[in-house]
């Protein structure tokens, strides 16, 4: 999260040799935005220095090096850092420290751009589960066309998420199914998931909203729920 730049180069010149541990949470802001960084203070810190009896009453005593990268650098050339230390501060490009990326940070972002993908994998392993164990080749075929299909198609592991939903909107194929679900609505949906997954698979900078979101959970719960009563 980053702190807001403050500019009060006394209180930040002092604190790591003056400030109690008590004040460390109303004066840090001061300090952490200064150009000169004297270390890190955390729990981690004061935990190993608790677990080897290193006592002291000033911040200095239970401070770590700090690690830092520039604001433009790339994400992933924090995890390393924030693996073995817990966190990494970054400093912006008038050399003040604007911010800090910390193992939290990360594990946040990491969900926000994988969940996406991991949604669409479930859906689609499903979808390709419903169609090799209900279809024939033959089905396949008939409800796409061959002009429709991958050229090297020889499984349904071959065909696109636009065949699946081709496949499942074929009156016939649906019938096969043995489902009283409506096959329209169904198939809406997936078309639905379609789109979303074009922009996801060619990495559009916007992220999926949280209706498409919303959207894919509901999509992938409804296929596992399908799964779970052995509808195939």
């Amino acid at each position: 999260r980053c702190m807001e730049q403050t500019r009060s180069p006394t209180v930040a010149h002092h604190v790591h040799r003056t400030a109690r541990l008590g004040a460390w949470v109303l004066i840090s802001e001061h300090w952490y935005n200064e150009r000169e960084v004297k270390g890190i203070v955390s729990w981690r810190s004061i935990g190993a220095r608790y677990a080897t009896k290193v006592s002291g009453r000033d911040v200095q005593s239970y401070m770590d090096d700090h690690h830092e990268i520039p604001k433009n650098a790339s994400l992933f050339s924090a995890i390393q850092i924030i693996l073995e230390h817990d966190c990494v501060l970054v400093r912006a490009d008038d050399r003040r420290i604007s911010g800090i990326v910390t193992a939290s940070d990360i594990a946040r972002e990491f969900e926000t751009i994988s969940t996406p993908f991991l949604l669409l994998a479930e859906i689609e392993n499903n979808l390709r589960s419903i169609i090799e164990k209900k279809l024939s080749k033959d089905d396949i075929i008939k409800s796409c066309g061959e002009n429709y299909l991958p050229n090297d198609f020889t499984s349904v592991s071959d065909l696109t998420f636009g065949n699946y939903v081709k496949i499942l909107e074929y009156p016939a194929n649906w019938t096969k199914m043995g489902w009283y679900l409506d096959r329209v609505k169904f198939c809406s949906e997936l078309a639905t998931v379609n789109n979303i997954r074009n922009d996801v698979m060619h990495f559009d900078p916007d992220p999926p909203s949280p209706d498409e979101m919303t959207q894919l959970r509901n999509v992938a719960k409804m296929l596992d729920t399908l799964r779970s009563m052995k509808a195939f």
